[in-house]
């Protein structure tokens, strides 16, 4: 009863202040002050290109790209360039859901097998009892799984089939997992409900509305504009063509649009789900959405905010006194931040193609002080205090390994292995050392002790993170290798154990050639 009434309390604050700030929306100085920030701090940060936009109620007070979209050209951000944002579509995902919720086709608490009878988890209570709020909010049970849909190339229907196979690490609604398959599910349904694929759905119902049209789905049809940005895997690399991580549009994170777009989705959610006064979504609908559900655990590192919250598609937190909603979304290196004050009807969206999580803070937090009207805080000495901590647990060598052993013959261990949910691994000698492939990822191995190896390098990739993993080989009762568990699997916090592929062997039989004998071979592999 003290939390609550300490956090009505600083909602009582948070108006009083807002009512006493000056409107600043429309300054020339205010601007130019806002310019001045942008850059240094894309300058203090090493970013290449990335812009803001702010709006207060109705009022567009900043809208402004910065740096480089195509550094090698020496092409510029503007308003209207293209970035993805990552998983700030699953608030729209969200907003989706509600509308098939206002048109009485989707209820939130009905369970998804309600309308996907198709839809099975590794859990038989979980798949009978999963709601579309829990789908929503992160609550199924399920740790990330992101290799599944990150590295594999697996289709949607590939990936929507595996996930029975997947293992929890958590009963139904007893813990917040942030999880992007279940956003690919909730991309499922609303084609199921609607009938039309989710970003139709979305489109017709969300978008054109209110004159986003400036939103794609997919790279290929970003790159068809003349506006859209490179994303930069190092500050003083070569710049990238963006590109998919699947070959489907994802409801978790597949939108790309731009500042000009973006102001109108802010507002939109700033005005309580109406547009120059019709109603998009009902506002009881959009309040759902906006509410909390369940306590994320999850701490900034340098920003004064607790507890933070989540609910269906966006996240929720006090800031400094403030109350807030916010997400995050990164994709390939373009992230983004944006969050929204609705007691202050204020908007803020910062993102960059470098990367860097920092600046974003940064710019956010300074920008949204001086508008609420907050005492000032370096938050560029908090934010490079924290970017100067070494990392921990990045390095190679984690795990103590036992000098004195030494491996049993190398190709004993090499093979293909399979997991019904994660698909194929496959290991192989190169040298006196030991090699590993699954799908995009190849790396190395090294002994550790016994039949125990680990992940000799971790990988750089900017869409996946390989870490130290151990790969514990068990052997059957001949003594032959006959599984290998990655333990932790990356992106999972589980183990996941593969078993090893029988060899096959094919009769083949080949007809006479130049009239000579014809022949038959048994080939094994």
């Amino acid at each position: 009863m003290k939390v609550l009434l300490l956090a009505f309390g600083l909602f009582i604050g948070t108006v009083a202040m807002a009512q006493t700030t000056p409107a600043l929306a429309g300054s020339d100085s205010l601007r130019a002050a806002l310019d001045r920030l942008l850059e240094k701090q894309r300058q203090a940060w090493l970013v290449v290109g990335g812009g803001m936009a702010v709006v207060r109620g109705q009022e567009i007070t900043y809208l402004r790209g910065v740096g480089y979209r195509d550094r090698e050209r020496r092409l510029p951000v503007s308003p209207s360039t293209l970035w993805g944002i990552g998983s700030c579509t699953k608030a729209f995902t969200a907003t989706a859901i509600g509308k098939l919720v206002e048109q009485g086709k989707l209820a939130w608490d009905q369970p998804v097998r309600t309308y996907l009878t198709d839809f099975r988890l590794y859990d038989d209570h979980a798949t009978q009892h999963l709601t579309v709020r829990d789908l929503l909010g992160h609550l199924s049970g399920l740790p990330g799984h992101n290799l599944l849909w990150l590295s594999t190339g697996f289709s949607e229907d590939e990936v929507y089939r595996r996930l029975r196979y997947l293992p929890p690490t958590a009963d139904l609604r007893q813990k917040y997992q942030y999880n992007n398959l279940m956003y690919i599910v909730a991309g499922r349904l609303i084609e199921r409900v609607s009938g039309r694929p989710w970003p139709d759905f979305l489109r017709s119902q969300i978008l054109d509305p209110i004159g986003m049209n400036s939103v794609y789905f997919t790279p290929t049809d970003a790159l068809k504009t003349s506006d859209f940005s490179l994303f930069y895997p190092t500050p003083n690399g070569n710049g990238e063509l963006p590109y998919s991580t699947t070959s489907y549009p994802r409801a978790s994170g597949s939108i790309i649009t731009n500042l000009t777009d973006i102001v109108r989705w802010m507002r939109l959610n700033l005005q309580q789900g109406k547009w120059q006064g019709a109603s998009v979504i009902a506002d009881t609908v959009l309040a759902e959405i906006h509410q909390p559900l369940v306590i994320t655990e999850a701490t900034a590192p340098f920003v004064n905010e607790s507890p933070s919250m989540y609910g269906l598609g966006w996240g929720m937190s006090m800031y400094r006194g403030v109350y807030q909603i916010s997400h995050n979304g990164g994709v390939l290196n373009f992230v983004t931040q944006l969050t929204l004050f609705p007691n202050q009807q204020l908007g803020i969206v910062v993102w960059n193609n470098t990367g860097n999580l920092f600046f974003n803070a940064v710019v956010t937090n300074t920008v949204r002080d001086a508008l609420v009207g907050l005492p000032p805080v370096d938050w560029l000495d908090k934010a490079k205090k924290v970017a100067d901590q070494p990392a921990s647990g990045e390095k190679s060598g984690n795990f103590p390994r036992d000098q004195a052993t030494t491996p049993r013959a190398l190709s004993t261990y090499c093979g293909t292995y399979e997991h019904p949910g994660y698909g194929d691994l496959t290991i192989w000698q190169k040298g006196d050392s030991l090699q590993f492939r699954y799908y995009r990822t190849v790396s190395g191995l090294r002994h550790h002790r016994g039949d125990v190896f680990e992940n000799a390098v971790r990988s750089q990739k900017i869409d996946q993170q390989w870490g130290n993993n151990q790969f514990i080989f068990q052997r059957d009762a001949a003594g032959l290798i006959s599984q290998v568990t990655i333990s932790p699997m990356p992106e999972a916090d589980v183990s996941i154990r593969f078993s090893r592929q029988k060899s096959r062997k094919y009769s083949l039989t080949f007809p006479p050639f130049l009239g000579g004998p014809g022949c038959k071979a048994d080939l094994v592999f």
